[in-house]
């Protein structure tokens, strides 16, 4: 304890306001990262490490094969740095948001905007036959046959709107399923390049009652990735 003491004490003597280095105590060391910037909170971790190490000394990671050995959370940042790596960022970016929302599940804003506006076309033209009908059999009436017309008018523009609505919607629905084959298939790629990574985690009984989510999420980043896991 003396020692950690220590330590802290030189970075507080160092980073007296805490704006350059952050410290984190896994239990068993004490981790010391330089912060991205002056007044930012999110310091560099070990995947920023993985990442430099890449761009510096070229070691191929992007082709694999690779193995990530940890025992803690803060390793965890090297899985998603290979993973950015071999398998692209915007699709680590697609596994992180639906792991965020299998964490927060809330329903999907896009659902209303692709159903249809009006589902009673079906009606509103059977009623406009109706009228037609009706108006025919009643040719004296001029007032009301003119009335009929006009209901009938209505109908068709009525119609017509919609038909235009359907149209749309049908347009929407074969971008989205496009879009969705698309995403389908870049996904099988990555997951083809993810499987030349493997992750090695030995997280002891004090570490996972420090990090209880750290099983967790080394095995989702696995599964989704279709990287090889081992804890």
């Amino acid at each position: 304890r003396r020692f950690m003491a220590a330590v802290r004490r030189v970075k507080e003597e160092l980073d007296p306001d805490g704006t350059m280095l952050d410290l984190h105590d896994t239990g068993t060391d004490m981790e010391l990262f330089p912060r991205a910037a002056a007044g930012v909170s999110q310091s560099f971790d070990k995947g920023s490490g993985v990442l430099g190490l890449e761009e510096k000394l070229k070691l191929g990671i992007s082709m694999g094969p690779n193995i990530v050995c940890g025992d803690t959370g803060s390793d965890l940042a090297m899985v998603v740095a290979a993973l950015k790596l071999m398998c692209g960022e915007d699709m680590v970016k697609v596994w992180k948001d639906r792991m965020k929302k299998e964490d927060t599940p809330d329903d999907d804003p896009n659902l209303e905007e692709m159903a249809p506006r009006n589902t009673s076309k079906t009606a509103v033209f059977f009623e406009g036959e109706q009228f037609v009908a009706h108006a025919s059999e009643m040719p004296g009436q001029s007032s009301q046959s003119l009335g009929m017309a006009s209901t009938y008018s209505e109908a068709r523009n009525s119609e017509a709107s919609e038909a235009v609505e359907d149209a749309e919607f049908e347009r929407k629905m074969r971008e989205a399923e496009e879009a969705e084959r698309r995403a389908k298939e870049e996904e099988a790629e990555a997951r083809e390049a993810a499987s030349g990574l493997a992750v090695l985690f030995v997280v002891s009984l004090k570490e996972n009652e420090k990090s209880p989510n750290l099983v967790k999420d080394v095995r989702r980043w696995c599964e989704y990735s279709g990287a090889h896991c081992a804890i």
